[in-house]
């Protein structure tokens, strides 16, 4: 394989991964204060030890990756089917994992087994639009400014820290 390409496949999985860490960690912050707010009390999000949520980082990733369309039909189509698939099947997966349903909408207007509701997958829609208009260039221009040897063994460090993090949370929950 030619070298310019293997480097530019190796540098766009380490720009998703830049895009995964940086989110994930703005995700965490982000549920901290609106459960924190809506409970009024503080209120510690996720199951993992680590200041972040993995679902806000592949959520981020998801969308940047697959739903920048011109079409705005298929952007707001892709940005719900595949947001609101990922939060499904993320919910099955942790309650299989650790035996713990960790949010439900059953009490939300047109919800499916209080896994998804048609209003927080609009709520996603939204935050897919604020990815794509907003925070998108920002990460980009930030990954492009940061990006050396350096960046590579950061992210690294970064990945395996959550790795662990997430067996020694699923060891706990089981």
């Amino acid at each position: 394989m030619d070298k310019s390409i293997e480097i530019r496949k190796r540098q766009g999985i380490e720009y998703y991964l830049y895009i995964f860490i940086i989110m994930s960690i703005c995700g965490w912050i982000m549920e901290f204060f609106y459960s924190s707010i809506t409970s009024h009390k503080i209120n510690i999000p996720g199951f993992l030890y680590g200041p972040y949520c993995p679902i806000y980082g592949i959520g981020t990733v998801i969308v940047i990756a697959f739903c920048d369309d011109k079409n705005l039909f298929m952007k707001i189509s892709k940005i719900f089917l595949l947001t609101t698939t990922l939060e499904y099947v993320t919910s099955v997966m942790l309650e299989i994992i650790v035996g713990r349903k960790w949010w439900n909408y059953s009490n939300c207007f047109l919800n499916i087994n209080g896994r998804v509701s048609l209003l927080y997958s609009t709520y996603w829609v939204g935050l897919g639009f604020i990815i794509l208009k907003f925070l998108k260039p920002i990460l980009e221009k930030s990954y492009n400014n940061i990006k050396s040897q350096r960046t590579t063994k950061i992210i690294n460090v970064f990945i395996l820290g959550i790795i662990v993090d997430l067996i020694l949370s699923i060891i706990y929950y089981i």
